[in-house]
């Protein structure tokens, strides 16, 4: 389940993290100006590439959801570490 609420409703509020850190690297023009560099350091362990990156190729819902279901899965598995 994607947008499952998780215990204490943790899995909502790290994909919202995500959303938050797409929109603010899209409208960011230079890294230092950002304010979400700690989940920016979290998102590139778990997708290999800056957000900026991976944002640009995003061409559909689905990809979208696939990319908030990988991050719903590296978060269960740093939590369980």
């Amino acid at each position: 389940m994607v947008y499952g609420v998780g215990q204490n409703g943790q899995e909502v509020i790290k994909n919202e993290k995500l959303l938050r850190l797409c929109f603010k690297c899209n409208d960011t023009e230079y890294c230092h100006l950002c304010s979400q560099t700690e989940i920016c350091s979290e998102f590139k362990k778990c997708f290999k590439h800056s957000p900026y990156i991976m944002w640009g190729v995003m061409s559909s819902f689905d990809d979208i959801m696939r990319s908030v279901e990988k991050w719903r899965v590296y978060n269960e598995q740093t939590v369980k570490q």
